[in-house]
């Protein structure tokens, strides 16, 4: 029990560790810096390198994290699970060190949403969703003509909105048109955003996550990935 509580201990100062660097990070792209992917790497694996040795569960990214501080776990937790993810899929650790780099800056274009849309506690007006929505092609923009991503990558990110159902953002696009790395990114970034707390709402557990993109989201996401 104490080495388990000794290796749960180390994983958490890491990760505390890896999300204050993100905050720098994140902070710095809202002052106008572009995102530099070669430093994220060096905060995000770090991070997964830790959980993987410690054979942690995803119970332990599952911390009560004040509402206002989600912006700068969001990226780190998507990183862990989309890792995990792609490893149950049988994906090389190489690739997926490209995963978990696109995953840690696919929502940088949040850095150019105002503040008090990002953090507002009511419901959002139909401009100010549009406003988040365009996070995906100015984050998109910024890593455009970064060599640290393949190709493949950027396209990932670029659709890491887009739903099966041809709901999604920004082209609408449907089934075959949707990657399957986007759709790695988009489950994993749905599950964390689902277990976090956001200023509007409260989180929900690892299992009311996965039951509600199952059921309630049915049809929106390859089920492969969801099981």
């Amino acid at each position: 029990d104490n080495k388990k509580e000794s290796m749960e201990k180390k994983f958490q100062a890491v990760y505390a560790e890896g999300v204050h660097e993100f905050k720098k990070q994140f902070h710095s792209w809202q002052s106008g810096v572009q995102p530099n992917v070669a430093s994220l790497r060096s905060i995000i694996l770090p991070v997964v390198n830790c959980f993987n040795e410690e054979k942690e569960s995803i119970y332990a990214i599952c911390l009560d994290v004040p509402a206002k501080e989600y912006m700068y776990h969001h990226p780190v937790r998507t990183s862990l699970v989309v890792d995990r993810l792609a490893k149950r899929l049988g994906y090389s650790k190489a690739y997926r060190n490209q995963m978990i780099l696109a995953a840690s800056v696919m929502d940088n274009g949040m850095a150019r949403v105002p503040t008090k849309i990002l953090f507002k506690r009511d419901s959002l007006t139909k401009r100010e969703e549009e406003e988040i929505a365009g996070h995906v092609h100015a984050g998109f923009e910024t890593i455009r003509e970064t060599s640290h991503l393949r190709d493949e990558m950027k396209e990932a990110i670029y659709q890491h909105h887009e739903r099966l159902d041809g709901t999604g953002y920004p082209k609408g696009e449907r089934f075959h048109e949707i990657t399957d790395l986007s759709q790695i990114l988009a489950v994993a970034d749905v599950f964390c955003a689902l277990t976090e707390k956001r200023p509007y709402r409260d989180s929900l557990s690892i299992y009311e996550a996965i039951e509600m993109m199952r059921y309630d989201l049915f049809g929106k996401f390859h089920l492969k990935i969801i099981e």
